[in-house]
């Protein structure tokens, strides 16, 4: 048996706790009488937790096998440690996976129970949200972990009471394992969907929804209730890359069933690949068709990718044709289909081809976007000059490989003019192009993210912007004047560091702000060695602002977007350092 010793209970060797005592399971081995045992270690909150654990074990028997096992893993843990673990710790121990023998309990009971001792943890802490979060990921799936009784070693435990305060407990292997013939009898505690369905949920992982994958698949053949609320977590997220993927998909949300229905209903975010490269490629019908199967799908991340055309390469000169990349664009049929589909609030497209008409198409028959993320090949506007888009954005993110003209922007924020807040580049823009978003929508930009602001142009495009929350710079060189014109309405900074960066500004800025509620640093090459980078962390946490570091710009984009809404969400979150 690897990990944790199991438990079972009375037929197999009855475990039984007095009931004016208080176990401390301080070890399985006996005592050398020649070595003095050291202090035990408790945590503030340990005469609750025990006490919690023992009430539950006396309350029925099949709550006694897992309540002793957390029991024992919370006293090993403080035991065994140099120093007093953290809360964090506590519960990520007390959480992982075991190998109790669940066959002998109902799985909701034994979840019920560990939903307490979690809630226990979370009230002697404070962090009753970092509990379950951590209960939810390494717990849920614990009863799939099968261990037959005869691989179990009966225990027995003996508490015996020195004081008052104290109680050292005993625990002996005395006998072999039982006939494996013998069952105890179980009753079935059931909990509440809304219960289980909260858990799941807050399980669920909507930043990498791959990740889940797994987890929801284990949960969904716990029972037949878990089943319905972790297949409808799994289809909150889909991705079709092939034809094979489309048809497996259209018959699981067939509208003619009821299960199909409720499904299809369930998905919101589809992550959806057109390759003209691929032989099994999805079709831009099979795109249509599932996207009108989802009622209540209102983002989707599309790629789109060309077909390189023959041709044969000569040393240092590539083919220009076989470095073409062609794709069709949407027909008639297909942008039919689409128009029936559901409202689309957020489109993320990535075009690797050399179409540049398929985002003008997409943008014509959705027009309920209020959110768009472009990549790629810029689109280009054609002679004939066309109508504006009838898209209100709020987001706007735009990463292409070239600096799009000035007209497409035009002709695409003609109508979000007052409806535009955020706005994002991954690429430097033009000069041109910062004009022209300083003139028409610099007075309601909420949150604005630059590679660098070095020049004059960034710099003055900063300033125009009265109502700003969030600025966000990836450069390590941020020129001190831009601390000194971010406006009282500033809730969120984040900006690059090394060696040379001046933190004396920002330090001003966190001490004199009374809005500023978060800090990102994205760390280059010497950064964390910064000599007043201490007194950023001091002033933070004095100040009660949030301050988050990495060493990873992909992760600085990802951890920097969203911080607004995070803290619209938790008003009243407290500050952390990380």
């Amino acid at each position: 048996m690897m990990g944790y010793p199991s438990f079972h209970y009375s037929a197999f060797g009855h475990t039984t706790i007095q009931r004016d005592s208080t176990p401390d399971l301080t070890t399985l081995c006996p005592k050398d009488p020649n070595v003095r045992p050291a202090p035990t270690r408790r945590h503030a909150g340990s005469k609750s937790i025990v006490h919690l654990f023992k009430s539950c074990s006396l309350a029925r028997n099949e709550w006694s096998v897992i309540a002793q096992e957390l029991l024992f893993r919370y006293i090993t843990l403080c035991n065994e440690t140099t120093c007093i673990p953290s809360h964090r710790s506590i519960v990520r121990e007390l959480c992982k996976g075991t190998t109790l023998p669940w066959i002998y309990f109902s799985v909701p009971s034994a979840l019920l129970l560990a939903v307490l001792a979690v809630l226990s943890v979370g009230k002697v802490i404070g962090q009753l949200s970092t509990g379950l979060t951590f209960f939810s990921f390494h717990y849920l799936a614990f009863g799939l972990t099968v261990c037959h009784p005869r691989d179990v070693p009966v225990v027995h435990m003996r508490c015996v009471q020195t004081s008052r305060e104290d109680t050292v407990s005993d625990l002996t292997v005395v006998q072999p394992p039982r006939d494996s013939s013998v069952r105890p009898s179980s009753t079935r505690c059931h909990i509440p969907t809304e219960i289980v369905m909260h858990i799941l949920e807050m399980a669920f992982d909507d930043a990498e929804p791959e990740s889940n994958v797994q987890l929801f698949k284990n949960c969904s053949l716990v029972c037949g209730e878990w089943s319905v609320i972790a297949q409808k977590l799994l289809f909150r997220h889909v991705t079709l890359r092939s034809e094979a993927a489309s048809v497996s998909f259209l018959q699981a949300v067939d509208r003619s069933t009821a299960r199909g229905r409720m499904l299809g209903n369930a998905v919101q975010y589809m992550r959806v690949v057109l390759d003209h490269n691929q032989p099994n490629a999805l079709s831009q019908s099979s795109f249509a068709r599932a996207v009108t199967l989802c009622p209540h799908l209102y983002d989707i991340n599309l790629a789109l990718y060309g077909q390189g055309g023959p041709g044969e390469d000569v040393v240092g000169a590539p083919d220009a044709n076989r470095m073409k990349r062609s794709a069709p664009s949407f027909d008639e049929s297909t942008l039919e289909l689409l128009r029936t589909g559901p409202r689309i609030a957020s489109l993320q497209f990535s075009n690797w081809s050399d179409n540049s008409s398929s985002l003008e198409q997409l943008l014509s028959i959705w027009r309920s976007l209020t959110s768009l993320t472009i990549s790629g090949t810029p689109p280009r506007i054609p002679l004939t000059y066309p109508a504006p888009f009838e898209c209100s954005l709020e987001k706007l993110r735009v990463n292409f490989q070239t600096t799009p003209s000035v007209d497409f922007m035009v002709c695409l924020l003609r109508k979000s003019r007052d409806s535009l807040r955020v706005l994002e580049f991954e690429r430097d823009p033009s000069p041109e192009m910062l004009e022209y978003f300083v003139h028409y929508h610099a007075a309601k930009l909420e949150s604005l993210a630059l590679p660098t602001c070095s020049g004059s142009d960034g710099l003055a495009a900063i300033a125009q912007c009265s109502s700003l929350r969030e600025l966000r710079v990836e450069n390590a060189w941020v020129p001190p004047s831009v601390f000194k014109m971010l406006p009282d309405t500033t809730e969120h900074v984040a900006f690059g560091l090394d060696m040379d960066t001046g933190l004396s500004p920002v330090l001003q800025t966190i001490k004199r702000s009374e809005t500023l509620r978060a800090v990102t640093l994205q760390v280059w090459h010497g950064g964390e060695r910064h000599p007043q980078l201490n007194a950023v962390k001091i002033a933070c946490a004095r100040q009660g602002v949030s301050l988050r570091m990495t060493t990873d710009v992909r992760e600085f984009r990802a951890i920097s977007r969203g911080v607004l809404d995070w803290r619209a969400r938790s008003p009243a979150s407290p500050s952390s350092i990380h």
